[in-house]
């Protein structure tokens, strides 16, 4: 590219590099949709998935992950809910959906699930359910072609939504669900913060690519859908400093600057 940069005439670098510069103002003022690097339970993960930076739905504001690790045969999936302190049920994460290439038609199973249970009172303080084998009853896995459906609104009271930290941070306790409202302690127990999901899907490989994924959040069935975004690769080494979209158009700045003294150099 730099070859092709220093052989340009100095009038269309110069008309290469005022769209630049015009791209640069125009996308000053557009926020970054990567909010937070991913959280600690996806250090593993080939393929990572988020809500959107500010995205609300009509319990308030919700961030989740979903962090993907592709194996032959299937995947296994970490959705995270890192929204702290939520105060409604609208805010707790209730399905997920997404494509897998290479998936093979139907017959996805889930292979093994672990998460931690709580029951929240009135007035947020919380309860861990002791653990068991494959906790997660109330979630269950659909396939249609290269479709995923993993939801926890399979039929009767909801139950089992994932719900983020407490007020502390974290899930052991120190802290409450101070902001909860009524909603929340109607669908116990929630799980706290993270559940993970083995899932046996035939024709899945380490190749395979996860696209289309929509995070659902509350109790209603097709309600509070939020589309993904996967911004970034998964390294979380690089994931504070990636550039802003204004940022990038002044690198580009640069470069066809470079190109045009190249040009003069050579002149």
């Amino acid at each position: 590219m730099q070859t092709r940069a220093s052989m340009l005439p100095r009038n269309t670098l110069l008309g290469l590099m005022v769209p630049i510069a015009a791209l640069a103002v125009g996308e000053a003022a557009v926020a970054s949709p990567i909010t937070s690097v991913p959280p600690a339970q996806c250090a593993a993960a080939t393929s990572l998935w988020s809500t959107p930076g500010g995205s609300t739905t009509s319990g308030g504001a919700v961030e989740a992950w979903a962090c993907f690790n592709l194996t032959p045969g299937g995947l296994t999936l970490n959705l995270v809910n890192v929204q702290p302190n939520v105060k409604s049920v609208g805010q707790e994460i209730s399905a997920i959906s997404f494509h897998v290439s290479g998936a093979q038609s139907t017959g996805a199973t889930i292979g093994s699930d672990t998460g931690s249970l709580g029951t929240i009172a009135a007035g947020g303080s919380y309860n861990i359910v002791p653990s068991a084998a494959n906790p997660l009853t109330s979630w269950v896995v659909s396939q249609s072609g290269t479709g995923i459906s993993l939801s926890a609104l399979s039929g009767g009271q909801p139950a089992q939504l994932i719900i983020g930290p407490d007020s502390a941070g974290g899930i052991s306790g120190s802290g409450n669900y101070s902001s909860a409202n009524g909603s929340i302690p109607q669908h116990n127990p929630s799980v706290l913060e993270l559940a993970t999901f083995v899932l046996n899907i035939a024709g899945v490989t380490p190749d395979s690519t996860i696209t289309d994924v929509v995070f659902q959040f509350g109790s209603a069935p097709g309600a509070n859908l939020i589309e993904g975004i996967d911004p970034v690769p998964p390294d979380t080494s690089v994931l504070a400093s990636v550039p802003a979209p204004a940022t990038i158009a002044l690198v580009a700045l640069g470069f066809a600057g470079i190109g045009f003294r190249r040009n003069r150099t050579r002149a």
